[in-house]
């Protein structure tokens, strides 16, 4: 019985031993390659999701899409029609002091005024009193405060 456990010991160290490990050089067949990029770009893709905002007005066909992360805005309509549909950019400058763009740190706040939103930088305090309108020349953003 001895002999027995010895050798079946004796078999399963030394095929612990050869065993092969992974490391960077070891050779993968096709399937596992893409399983491990289809890994990789769900763990880099996490960061990004919620990244965007959709913020409502008082008009029916407008809604305004916040980039939570650069503070870039677009003007939205939709429509029925498919040909009355649309973005156009509020602003087209990242709005990030220090240049962090982090996914949460900006936010679109309504006012009475149906037409107004205040943007906040809610990691530096800033904030940007935006207008949104129909017809072009009517939209825009200007800074209130540096922190």
């Amino acid at each position: 019985m001895k002999q027995i456990l010895l050798t079946v010991f004796a078999v399963l160290y030394t095929s612990a031993i050869y065993a092969q490990s992974f490391n960077p050089t070891t050779q993968r067949d096709s399937i596992l390659n893409q399983i491990y990029e289809d890994v990789g770009l769900i763990k880099f893709n996490q960061e990004e999701f919620g990244r965007y905002k959709i913020y409502q007005t008082d008009n029916i066909h407008i809604l305004l899409k916040l980039d939570t992360a650069t503070g870039i805005i677009k003007m939205l309509q939709w429509n029925l029609d498919r040909d009355k549909e649309f973005e156009v950019f509020i602003n087209t400058e990242w709005l990030t002091e220090g240049g962090l763009a982090k996914k949460g740190r900006f936010e679109l706040y309504p006012t009475k005024n149906m037409y107004q939103f205040i943007l906040l930088d809610t990691f530096m305090g800033s904030t940007w009193h935006v207008q949104w309108g129909t017809q072009k020349g009517e939209y825009w953003i200007r800074k209130i405060s540096l922190f």
